[in-house]
């Protein structure tokens, strides 16, 4: 088990090859602790915006990690909700009420339109092909409704991929900053 964030650091160090996943799965049992504060502040905002939707169908996480998340969505909202996470690590530690699955943003398993409203909480610059995430999440959310992201802001060029790809596919109605996030508040057309 890792300690503390200065031994996540050490550990990426050490093992500097080691996949995104096997990462995460490494990072799970501490993760909540060491980032919780800091993803709570972004969903707070998040729930915000849904609470100003009519939303009538299922809300989706993807990278829900911890799914720390999914029932304070699905109460805030007042619908159900569904997390996709890849590290098994991460989502083997979740105990709420919803639905969570493993899977892959590039690969999401829902038809399309399924959801009225999508949204990642810092999962966005670590998807493998941003553009093809972004595009499954779009693909599987309803017309007219919010796709809310948000990116770690010091990602690198991951920022403007995260950028061009929402501007592609969605109306990008407000870009907020919290913390380390920018968040980006889109809506399918």
């Amino acid at each position: 088990m890792l300690c503390g964030k200065k031994g996540i650091f050490i550990n990426l160090l050490l093992f500097p090859t080691i996949s995104m996943d096997e990462y995460y799965d490494r990072l799970a049992p501490g993760y909540d602790e060491l980032y919780g504060e800091e993803q709570s502040r972004k969903l707070d905002i998040i729930m915000a915006r849904l609470a100003r939707e009519e939303l009538d169908g299922a809300v989706l996480d993807v990278g829900c990690g911890t799914g720390a998340s999914l029932d304070r969505l699905a109460e805030a909202s007042g619908v159900p909700c569904v997390g996709v996470e890849p590290s098994a690590g991460m989502a083997s530690l979740y105990r709420g009420g919803q639905e969570l699955i493993s899977g892959r943003a590039e690969e999401l398993p829902f038809p399309d339109g399924y959801f009225s409203a999508v949204v990642s909480v810092t999962a966005v610059q670590n998807f493998s092909d941003v553009s093809l995430g972004i595009s499954e999440m779009v693909r599987v959310l309803r017309r007219g409704g919010p796709l809310l992201v948000s990116c770690l802001w010091r990602s690198g060029g991951k920022v403007r991929a995260v950028a061009e790809a929402l501007a592609d596919l969605v109306v990008v109605e407000a870009v907020v900053g919290e913390g380390n996030d920018l968040l980006f508040c889109c809506r399918r057309v």
